[in-house]
């Protein structure tokens, strides 16, 4: 708790917490707003393990519901106690200790792009939950916004990420992102680099298709394309892809 504290992520340690206290700190850096200054805005979360009454924190609770999200990915998001720090207080407390996490790889968490939404807590600030995780190397060049705190509140409180903004192809609302998608795959072969195609045609990061990052599932070969030829967006033909007439385009002719 000290450590939280030092961190800025409490004022003071709780009353009735003990400094040996468990606590799993995680941290989001927005990359699509930053502070009039220039800074970088973070979005601080997780939080204590265990409850005042020495439980762990149930299924509603902020670590359980990352854990749960990231695992959703195929990530093991939560690295356990290898240094054993916790050890003491789990057996003050008359639990078993933390111990390690052997399917922990930092490498899939610390420094990786990942498209969120922002989730309502009953208490605390909105949790970030993540929806996709983007290619390692991925670079964000969408928009950045300026932001501001809210007036009387402190500067972490005062920002959400614009993720809250999301499109789906898949619903209303979605036409024009759509639009853009088949414009921009129109007779392109079809074992061409889409990620690269759609990144590079300016599609927004917060695209969606079927509750997933457009651009994520570009990344995994075929899927995309078979995503939008079974919703009769797209027919491969020739090798290639071409939107279907249903659009109101007509079909690039392979002639």
């Amino acid at each position: 708790m000290p450590e939280a504290v030092a961190r800025g992520r409490w004022k003071d340690t709780p009353e009735g917490v003990d400094d040996k206290e468990a606590y799993w700190d995680l941290c989001f850096e927005a990359l699509d707003s930053r502070w009039a200054d220039g800074s970088t805005v973070l979005r601080p979360t997780a939080g204590l393990l265990y409850n005042k009454d020495g439980k762990r924190k149930d299924n509603t609770q902020r670590p359980y519901r990352l854990a749960v999200a990231f695992a959703g990915l195929q990530i093991s998001l939560f690295p356990g106690d290898p240094e054993g720090k916790f050890d003491a207080f789990c057996a003050g407390i008359g639990v078993d200790a933390i111990g390690t996490n052997p399917s922990f790889d930092a490498s899939k968490v610390v420094g990786r792009v990942f498209l969120v939404e922002m989730e309502p807590m009953e208490i605390g600030r909105d949790m970030p939950l993540p929806i996709t995780a983007e290619p390692e190397g991925y670079i964000y060049t969408g928009k950045v916004r300026e932001v501001k705190p809210r007036e009387g509140g402190d500067d972490q409180a005062g920002a959400a990420p614009a993720s809250n903004n999301l499109v789906d192809i898949t619903k209303p609302g979605g036409e024009e992102a759509l639009k853009q998608i088949l414009g921009i795959l129109d007779g392109q072969a079809a074992d061409a680099d889409l990620f690269d195609l759609l990144r590079t045609g300016g599609l927004d990061n917060r695209t969606l298709i079927d509750g997933e990052s457009v651009l994520g599932v570009a990344v995994n070969d075929g899927a995309l394309t078979t995503k939008l030829t079974e919703a009769g967006h797209v027919v491969i033909k020739g090798g290639k892809i071409l939107r279907t007439a249903d659009q109101n385009e007509s079909p690039v002719s392979t002639s």
